[in-house]
């Protein structure tokens, strides 16, 4: 039988049991409701700068001409040479040639050109250009390009295959390493599926010319997205047109900038005979029209089109409704001679390029004009030979920028960019420059006479040539 002491003992363990767990619970809850310390650890981390190597820029080399021999249909042969201009601060400039083995008359016309500089000073402080006059029965015109880095993706917005228009898209490989490329390509009627577009091998030190036409024949709005693997490559296209028996044009497009929301194409000129004539061109889409060309390649897209003429500051706007992977050329009415500048803002991101046009008689041209990324502090630059050179800068930002534009002779001048705004200013041909103090703005360099133009882009170097941000465990 259990004894009453023992059941009163009992008793009290419980008790005391359930007091202590409730003034347990009581602490944790206390506790919780308690601020807990905290304790902030910054990951440690330093910036490096690797080995510095050779810094590197590539020209594209001579134009080219299809079928000038009835036997090779597709072979590309150049027909003479292009002028090229480099420089790298106080550094020497090595140039080689890289082998166009398809061209016919690479001995003669030489190809592509690399560019080399040593590892010294600033990086990106090597840069390049080169320029051609073409004056055959097929190919008339002018056409300059940058010297631009090896990429591994590339958006070229440019060109057109339609009936007396030829592309040639031109994949240049500095590297050691070959290169495989694919080619993702889009059109007024969405993306175009066609065979051969991957796997397309580039050899080490070697150019490789291949005609859009081969891959989207009758295309109006070409866009290629240019994607590389193994060695980099440096893209250009090159755009011909011809109207009945009489040369229309040529322009070397380099790439725009990569897809994004905000998209900015400096330096857009239209020249007195190509400017808005009060006409509808809604549906009539020559190349002696200006127009912009939009493509979002992922998802349809709400854009506005603001274009802002430098002089004036005055604004035309356009909105517009992209469906995806469907590029398109919007004509670009309503503007007055000179220089403007185009800002796209897209509810998704976008690439995009402007054309436009000298419409003398007898002697037609036209330019293509990329968007460009937003340059760093100091932007060297080389002006190569042609007519009338001007440097174009858009201000993007909300304050005005005082720029230093640094010759490599003479004496620096002082531009103030408006915020919202733009400014140009006359350049010297065969000249280098560097530009001061204009990070965060976009520029270009562009020529015009009354029978030709032509324009190319300043961009930023490329990530390889900047530190490095590691972060250590």
């Amino acid at each position: 039988m259990v004894e009453r002491r023992d059941i009163a003992i009992a008793s009290t363990r419980i008790v005391t049991g359930l007091i202590g767990l409730a003034v347990g619970v009581v602490a944790v809850g206390a506790a919780i409701a308690l601020p807990w310390p905290s304790v902030t650890v910054e990951p440690a981390a330093v910036t490096i700068s690797p080995t510095a190597s050779e810094q590197q820029r590539v020209c594209a080399g001579p134009l080219l001409s299809l079928a000038d021999d009835a036997t090779q249909a597709t072979a590309a042969a150049s027909f003479g040479s292009a002028s090229v201009v480099s420089a790298a601060g106080d550094s020497q400039v090595t140039s080689v040639e890289l082998d166009a083995p398809r061209n016919p008359r690479f001995d003669r016309d030489g190809g592509p050109t690399l560019l080399s500089a040593p590892p010294i000073g600033e990086a990106g402080a090597l840069a390049g250009s080169q320029s051609q006059v073409a004056a055959t029965e097929t190919v008339a015109g002018f056409a300059a390009a940058a010297c631009a880095e090896a990429l591994d993706e590339a958006w070229l917005v440019a060109g057109a295959t339609d009936v007396g228009r030829t592309s040639l898209i031109v994949l240049s490989n500095p590297t050691s390493v070959a290169a495989t490329v694919s080619l993702e390509l889009f059109g007024e009627n969405g993306p175009i599926d066609a065979p051969g577009t991957s796997a397309i091998l580039v050899p080490a030190g070697q150019q490789v010319v291949l005609p859009l036409a081969g891959f989207a024949p009758n295309v109006r709005t070409p866009v290629v997205h240019v994607v590389s693997e193994g060695g980099r490559v440096a893209a250009n296209l090159q755009h011909t047109v011809i109207r009945g028996l009489t040369p229309g044009g040529v322009e070397l497009a380099g790439p725009s900038a990569l897809p994004a929301e905000n998209v900015v194409i400096p330096g857009v000129v239209l020249s007195a005979n190509t400017a808005d004539t009060g006409e509808d061109h809604t549906h009539d889409l020559e190349d002696s029209h200006p127009v912009i060309r939009l493509l979002a390649p992922d998802a349809d897209a709400q854009v506005t089109v603001d274009i802002t003429a430098e002089s004036s500051g005055a604004v035309t706007s356009l909105e517009l409704d992209l469906t995806a992977g469907q590029s398109l050329d919007v004509p670009l009415d309503g503007l007055t001679t000179g220089g403007h500048t185009i800002t796209v803002r897209s509810s998704e991101p976008i690439v995009a390029a402007a054309r436009t046009a000298v419409t003398l008689q007898n002697a037609p041209d036209f330019a293509w004009h990329a968007a460009t990324e937003p340059l760093l502090d100091d932007a060297p630059f080389v002006v190569a030979e042609g007519p009338s050179p001007v440097l174009h800068l858009t201000n993007p930002g909300s304050t005005d920028v005082t720029v230093e534009v640094v010759p490599g002779e003479g004496a620096e001048r002082s531009i103030v960019v408006p915020a919202n705004g733009a400014a140009s200013v006359s350049v010297s041909a065969e000249e280098s420059y560097v530009l001061e103090g204009v990070a965060g703005l976009h520029a270009s360099v562009g020529y015009l006479s009354p029978a030709t133009s032509s324009s190319f882009a300043l961009q930023p170097p490329g990530p390889l040539e900047a530190p490095v941000r590691v972060y250590t465990h």
